[in-house]
């Protein structure tokens, strides 16, 4: 691991009440400025073409948001999403493979079997959303906000937790998943470190 991860793997998810100085503040949409949920709702509707084939769609047109909740089985491989807010949207089977998500919310979104690999979800808000079986692999969710989200049979292999709040439970149960393992290719960083298993021995 290099000096950068190195640094950056130390700091390790944290577990709810170990203290949040130093920590990033709340997605802009949280806390009700320009770039929020009003924004969002304001924003033109992106369309959505057909992929090859035939297959599920990817975003263009260039829009801020959707008009639609349901993105269930849609491609976004390699899309900037950063102004999408998907905060309680059926993302179920939805593609975001290579993806720069930094600051997007998924709160409460229901993305079971979703591709997160490779995706940047640094600061994004997780929490209250369903990723059963969601791949994770090789994604940097540095500084996430992940309450009572779930992720059971989730591949976490690769990811990046650093600086990730979470409680007790949900770190035990991510530690104890056999995914969990490997280096982010971006960061450095090691998975189990990024997620301070330590922590549970």
């Amino acid at each position: 691991m290099g000096a950068t991860g190195a640094a950056r793997g130390a700091g390790g998810a944290r577990a709810a009440g170990a203290g949040a100085a130093g920590g990033a503040g709340p997605p802009a949409w949280r806390r009700g400025g320009p770039g929020g949920l009003a924004g969002a709702a304001a924003a033109a509707a992106v369309l959505l073409a057909p992929g090859p084939g035939g297959g599920a769609g990817a975003i263009s047109g260039g829009g801020d948001g959707f008009t639609s909740s349901s993105k269930e089985g849609l491609d976004f491989s390699g899309q900037n999403l950063t102004k999408v807010d998907f905060t309680k949207n059926l993302c179920k089977g939805t593609i975001f493979k290579g993806a720069k998500l930094r600051g997007v919310s998924f709160f409460a979104a229901l993305a079971e079997n979703a591709d997160f690999e490779g995706a940047d979800l640094s600061f994004a808000d997780l929490e209250q959303g369903n990723f059963t079986k969601a791949s994770f692999r090789d994604a940097v969710l540095e500084g996430a906000e992940v309450s009572a989200a779930r992720f059971p049979g989730a591949d976490l292999t690769g990811s990046d937790w650093t600086d990730v709040l979470m409680r007790k439970d949900v770190l035990k149960l991510l530690c104890d998943n056999p995914t969990a393992t490997g280096v982010n290719s971006k960061t450095g960083v090691d998975t189990r470190e990024s997620l301070a298993c330590f922590t549970l021995e």
